[in-house]
């Protein structure tokens, strides 16, 4: 549990980050990538925990609560900013991300595989790629 609550909690710092740099477009990209690094590299243990404490307990709705925080604030200030399409939802990002996690795991030797798919996921949420 304590593995897990500090991945997301570096999670939340590096979107603190994010929401400072100068292209939010930019910053929306390097929040994915990370959030999906994350849950690749945590699928199995994730899955422990929903199995062990229940994916309501306390740790997993905080946990899941900073990271649809995190996605939210991301989302709304490349919006703000015009880098992303406005009808693009915070729930959007996290189910393609999810998606994307579960898609990469059927060709684990295929190392640039998550790189391709968010660089076309973002194809479809920039208005101006790389803004």
């Amino acid at each position: 549990e304590a593995v897990y609550k500090d991945q997301v909690d570096g999670l939340e710092v590096l979107a603190g980050k994010l929401l400072a740099s100068e292209s939010p477009g930019a910053a929306l990209g390097e929040w994915l990538r990370a959030f999906a690094a994350f849950g690749r590299t945590k699928r199995s243990l994730s899955a422990a925990l929903v199995a062990t404490i229940g994916k309501d307990s306390a740790l997993m709705s905080e946990c899941s609560r900073i990271l649809r925080g995190c996605t939210e604030e991301l989302l709304r200030r490349a919006q703000e900013a015009g880098a992303v399409r406005p009808e693009v939802q915070p729930y959007d990002l996290i189910r393609i991300t999810h998606g994307l996690i579960v898609a990469t795991e059927s060709a684990p030797g295929d190392t640039e595989q998550a790189d391709r798919i968010i660089d076309l996921m973002l194809g479809g949420l920039l208005t101006h790629p790389g803004r």
